[in-house]
C-alpha cells in the first residue's frame, strides 16, 4: 500500500498542545487496518471515513435523485391531484433535503452553533434547487419558474426552523441536540 506523504506546514501552538496520535490522523490517506504508515506519515481513521460516508452519501444521492426526477418530462411525472401541488412537492422533497445537509453539517461541524448550520442548510438547499430550476429550463416538457425555488425555500426554511428550534430546546433541557429523528 503506498502511503501519502505529509503535508509540511508550519506548526502553530494548537498542533504542539495536540497528542501524537491527535495529529496522526490528519484526512491525507487512507490507513490499512493494521493502523498509520510509517513513522511521520498521516492517514485517515476508519471511523472518521465511516461517519463521513453515513452522513454525507445519503445527501449526494437524494440530490441525484432530485436531478434525475427533474430531467424527466413533465408528462412522465402527471399533473397531480389538486392545483400547485407542484409547489407543494417541491416544499416536501427541499424540506427533506434540507434534512438531510442539516443532519451531515451537524455531524461533520459538532462545535459549530445551530443556527450558524441552519443558515448553512438553507442556503445550500436553496441553491440546489436553484441549479436544478436552471437544469430545467432545457428539459423538454418542464419550465423554470421561480416560483418553485421559493417552494424549495420555504420547505427547507420550515424544516431549518424546527430542528434548530429543537436543538435550541435541547440545549436548555439537557437532552442530546441532534434534532428530531
Amino acid at each position: 500500500m503506498h502511503w501519502a506523504e505529509p503535508a509540511s506546514r508550519p506548526t502553530t501552538a494548537v498542533d504542539r498542545s495536540r497528542s501524537k496520535s491527535q495529529s496522526e490522523f490528519l484526512p491525507i490517506a487512507w490507513s490499512d487496518p493494521g493502523g498509520p504508515g510509517p513513522a511521520g506519515e498521516q492517514s485517515i481513521r476508519p471511523s472518521e471515513s465511516k461517519a463521513i460516508v453515513i452522513l454525507w452519501v445519503p445527501v449526494l444521492l437524494y440530490g441525484a435523485l432530485a436531478f434525475y426526477l427533474s430531467s424527466l418530462p413533465l408528462d412522465f411525472i402527471g399533473q397531480g391531484p389538486f392545483p400547485q401541488w407542484d409547489k407543494v412537492a417541491h416544499a416536501s422533497e427541499y424540506g427533506l433535503f434540507c434534512y438531510l445537509i442539516l443532519r451531515a453539517l451537524r455531524g461533520s461541524f459538532p462545535k459549530t452553533v445551530p443556527r450558524v448550520i441552519a443558515v448553512a442548510a438553507v442556503l445550500i438547499a436553496v441553491a440546489y434547487g436553484v441549479s436544478d430550476e436552471f437544469h430545467q429550463a432545457f428539459v423538454p416538457s418542464r419550465d423554470s419558474e421561480f416560483t418553485d425555488v421559493l417552494a424549495d425555500g420555504g420547505g427547507a426554511s420550515l424544516v431549518s426552523a424546527i430542528w434548530f428550534l429543537w436543538s435550541r430546546d435541547a440545549k436548555l433541557s439537557g437532552r442530546p441536540s441532534s434534532g428530531p429523528a
